[in-house]
């Protein structure tokens, strides 16, 4: 049995929740939560499994032996590899030559100490976090190898058939396998980081912080050249400033393409270059344009989650459409196309050589119909990463919606307050009068939650749902009160409850929740988030629904990301409710 497993028979066995067995064995009730879910374990290294089993054989009144429960709950953890440590080697060093990559390159890949990486291939040296190393070294090969074609050479290596290599994600986890180790541990870096500055975010605040809404775009009649070229790093970032003038300055509409797998980092040593590149970026926006971009996520996972974060502000504008490529592009060119309506800018470059780059801006008519065509193109080989809905598309969110609800499959809901569907029509008026809310704004929102909850109960006749919900204590409601939201109908306006509201309301789900057998109720994220709502359907799709500020939905197609949603640890502080 995995140690989940295990610890979850022993807590089964004791009757305790996790937040007992935090009180008497010092472990933070939410790491208790991702040990059970197998999210997370601890090491053999560590003194956990023996505050564990302290709690444990304390809460069973010494009925269960410590040394008993210490003993299994041990052996259930190994170092994270099945094989001889030497086997694991020469299959390391084998899918090296595979991915036909020097000691360096590998290392640079896998952002490691070139010395270090030799004393592993060697040999000599075991990772300090082999499961993790592991992981990155799996997906790393994976992607390089996908991108070189290479695909019947892996199938051969580990010995499958090369049709059941369908996607990086299930080759990455082949890979992992085949190397000797335990089932791998899927990235959730910067997940966490993503949502909280996602549930935190308010657009209102935002815009006032960069006097946004005092931004004047320039009428003054600069002049550019009709073509440019230029070589290295400097060049490219002057470019980049001229196609953003230039783009604003026009009399153009035409919407905006872009794409650039060109590497961040160098660009980013440069303090200035970003803050004017966004602050370019948010003169577009201004201007009414249109954005297409298509981003590069045969970036690290890290890598592509910190780009998507610090893409939360405009893509709360909605008018950011983000797509991506499904096939990796070659690690050995990095290419650039940038069009819109007055100007491109193109450039090339080989890996490494990033300052022997060559960059190209025209905004010569004839050429600019060639790149239009030649970026329009590529925008019909990439795939939506995600699809946004704001207030603007609210009609055809509402068609999505109803689909989305009517997929015949199991889904996961994480609210972060207390789901609207549930609320009565006496409770919605008691709140909504304290409000001022007007009698037509009432009588939108009975309407609305009438809709909801019909689309919620036909799901739940035939598919099964679970939903997560934030049970409070009073004290922890006066630290974080909850609101009562409705995203879905982009209603412009939380409603605060009290505490005594919060409970009838609570009352009313759990009753909702009772009378489908399809339905499963669990509570956690106390300590989460509060404006965002997420669903989950399995190895399909996830939506970040947020509720203020403004109300936002994120559909999210990338298996990347959502198998990085299947996989987040969610905070748990106690067990399912009955």
């Amino acid at each position: 049995m995995e140690f989940n497993e295990i610890l979850n028979s022993y807590i089964e066995k004791v009757g305790c929740t996790n937040k007992g067995l935090s009180d008497l064995s010092g472990i933070s009730a939410e790491t208790i939560g991702r040990y059970r879910k197998g999210s997370r374990k601890p090491t053999r290294k560590s003194d956990t499994i023996q505050k564990l089993s302290e709690g444990l054989s304390k809460l069973s009144d010494n009925k269960l032996s410590e040394a008993e429960i210490y003993h299994t709950l041990y052996e259930s953890l190994n170092d994270g590899i099945n094989v001889e440590f030497n086997i694991y080697v020469s299959n390391l060093n084998k899918l090296t030559e595979c991915m036909e990559i020097s000691k360096s390159e590998l290392a640079k890949g896998l952002n490691f100490d070139p010395s270090y990486i030799s004393r592993i291939l060697s040999g000599k040296r075991k990772p300090s976090q082999i499961q993790k190393f592991n992981s990155d070294i799996s997906m790393f090969a994976s992607r390089r190898l996908f991108a070189f074609g290479k695909i019947p050479e892996l199938a051969e290596l580990i010995g499958c058939n090369a049709d059941t290599l369908k996607n990086e994600e299930t080759a990455a986890k082949k890979i992992y396998k085949w190397l000797g180790a335990n089932d791998p541990i899927m990235p959730t870096y910067h997940m966490d980081k993503f949502l909280l500055k996602l549930d935190e975010f308010d657009l209102d605040e935002y815009i006032k912080a960069i006097r946004f809404d005092k931004i004047k775009l320039p009428t003054s009649p600069f002049r550019f050249p009709s073509t440019k070229k230029g070589s290295g790093l400097a060049a490219m970032m002057e470019l980049e400033m001229d196609f953003i003038k230039a783009t604003i300055l026009s009399k153009s509409k035409d919407d905006i393409i872009i794409y650039s797998d060109m590497p961040m980092e160098e660009m980013a040593k440069d303090k200035e270059f970003p803050k004017k590149w966004m602050f370019g970026t948010a003169m577009m926006l201004k201007k009414g344009l249109h954005l297409h971009m298509i981003h590069d996520i045969s970036r690290p996972f890290e890598e592509m989650m910190l780009g998507l974060e610090s893409y939360i502000p405009m893509y709360m504008t909605g008018q950011i459409s983000p797509y991506y490529l499904k096939n990796n592009q070659s690690e050995i060119f990095h290419h650039m196309i940038k069009v819109s309506g007055a100007a491109s800018l193109s450039g090339e470059a080989i890996s490494s050589c990033h300052k022997d780059g060559r960059y190209y801006f025209t905004n010569n008519k004839e050429e600019l119909k060639y790149y239009r065509k030649r970026a329009s193109d590529l925008l019909s080989k990439a795939y939506p990463l995600m699809d946004i809905y704001t207030e603007s598309n609210q009609i055809p969110f509402n068609n999505f919606f109803k689909k989305f609800l009517s997929l015949p499959v199991e889904r996961k809901m994480i609210f972060g307050s207390l789901p609207s569907f549930t609320l009565t029509d006496d409770l919605l008026c008691q709140i909504a009068k304290r409000q001022n809310l007007k009698k037509s704004e009432i009588d939108r929102l009975k309407n609305f939650i009438r809709t909801y909850k019909k689309l919620i109960c036909k799901m739940l006749e035939d598919n099964k749902a679970e939903f997560e919900i934030p049970v409070l204590t009073e004290e922890e409601f006066i630290k974080a009160p909850l609101n009562i939201s409705f995203p879905e109908n982009f209603f412009y306006q939380v409603l605060p409850c009290t505490y005594n509201e919060y409970l009838l309301h609570l009352k009313e789900t759990k009753k909702f929740a009772s009378e489908y057998s399809n339905c499963t109720l669990t509570y956690g994220n106390t300590s989460g988030f509060r404006n965002i709502t997420i669903t989950i359907i399995r190895n399909t799709v996830v939506m970040v629904s947020k509720n203020i500020s403004p109300a936002i939905h994120f559909v999210i197609h990338h298996p990347r990301m959502v198998e990085a949603f299947e996989n987040f640890a969610f905070p748990i502080l106690d067990d399912q409710i009955t």
